[in-house]
């Protein structure tokens, strides 16, 4: 029974997989044309295939898609941080005080999903960006940190802003 069990969550998250990437394929091309609807369901079709012949993992539970006001809440906050990463970025760049270092922390998430959606939410920000997830280690280039105070805040904001939500979105 277990066995049948992810198994179905295989082939679903699979199915969904597919479904969103045909989704942001045509929000992409902005056009409903026949070669556009069709090429899109290979092209995704082709990155799902990808996925499970380099056993790339989506990972994503199922419990957490009965969630959707963490989701909401999520890309809320993701938005938000955006919006005020670009002021700070327009003004560390017009002020001259750019010191980019590359930050390396500790992420709590066990998930492959979490972490992708970690690094991806990192490089949407302007300010900052993933480099690189290795085990629990997530590296980042940040464009202005000056000593280990800086440091220090980094890694509390993008904890507090990203990692917690997604602990509690994923497990």
């Amino acid at each position: 029974m277990k066995k049948i069990l992810q198994n179905f969550e295989l082939s679903f998250g699979c199915f969904v997989g597919w479904g969103l990437l045909y989704l942001l394929w045509l929000v992409l091309f902005r056009k409903i044309d026949p070669v556009i609807m069709v090429s899109g369901v290979f092209v995704a079709g082709f990155v799902v295939f990808l996925y499970g012949r380099f056993e790339l993992a989506v990972d994503i539970p199922l419990r957490s898609l009965a969630r959707p006001l963490l989701w909401i809440k999520f890309f809320t906050s993701l938005v938000l941080e955006i919006g005020k990463s670009t002021v700070r970025t327009c003004y560390i760049i017009l002020t001259g005080r750019v010191k980019g270092k590359i930050v390396a922390y500790d992420t709590k998430l066990g998930s492959g999903s979490g972490r992708l959606f970690l690094i991806n939410s990192i490089t949407l920000t302007p300010i900052t960006i993933g480099i690189l997830s290795e085990k629990n280690l997530v590296y980042i280039h940040h464009l202005h940190i000056e000593d280990r105070d800086d440091y220090e805040a980094v890694v509390d904001k993008i904890r507090s802003t990203f990692e917690d939500p997604l602990l509690k979105l994923l497990g």
